[in-house]
């Protein structure tokens, strides 16, 4: 009797190595594209109402200060209030890594700061920070405020869970293919010739 020849031989297990290969490198990209995403988000240095302050008296200007020097035409900084009004009065003024946004903000309640900056070197900064205008003790603390909460939790930093949850499944489809790929295949059962007499 005689035993069929191997499903594949050595041209299927070629094709199956280079298949793998192909996997783990498009696996390796998608990991390093998203490391990378996660790099270029930054935090803001500081903002003036402080996140989270309590300020006695009417603001007429927020100012952020940023970790470095923001691209004008990218840009936005909104200020509400709770119901959602808008209360900048003009368009965001620059020097150097600081903007300043004049605003109305004269009635008592939380605002909220919405912004977002590309900077020039590609980085990005984005978040909110809360202030409520009222009677409480502090004042607009210009630089104390914003030097003991300069961002509050309210940043998008580094430790995105959607990241770290898409680096995971990464890897764990790396393994998984290239186990798949790499596994031999079963050889077919030995076959009676045509005619052959049982033993």
């Amino acid at each position: 009797m005689t035993a069929g020849p191997a499903k594949g031989g050595p041209a299927g297990a070629r094709r199956r190595r280079g298949a793998a290969a192909l996997v783990v490198i498009l696996s390796i990209g998608v990991a390093v594209f998203l490391a990378r995403g996660d790099r270029d988000s930054v935090a803001l240095e500081a903002i003036d109402p402080a996140d989270n302050s309590t300020v006695g008296a009417p603001v007429d200007r927020i100012r952020l200060t940023l970790p470095g020097t923001p691209a004008p035409a990218e840009l936005h900084v909104a200020v509400t209030t709770a119901s959602g009004r808008r209360v900048e009065a003009g368009p965001p003024e620059v020097r150097g890594r600081t903007v300043a946004v004049p605003v109305r903000a004269d009635a008592d309640g939380p605002y909220t700061v919405t912004y977002h900056a590309e900077l020039s070197d590609r980085r990005q900064v984005s978040g909110t920070s809360r202030f409520t205008i009222g009677s409480g003790t502090g004042g607009m603390s210009a630089r104390a405020g914003a030097a003991e909460a300069p961002t509050g939790g309210h940043q998008h930093q580094n430790s995105d869970p959607l990241n770290q949850f898409l680096l995971v499944v990464d890897v764990l489809l790396i393994s998984a293919l290239a186990g798949l790929m790499l596994r031999r295949p079963r050889q077919q059962p030995a076959r009676h010739e045509s005619g052959a007499e049982a033993p």
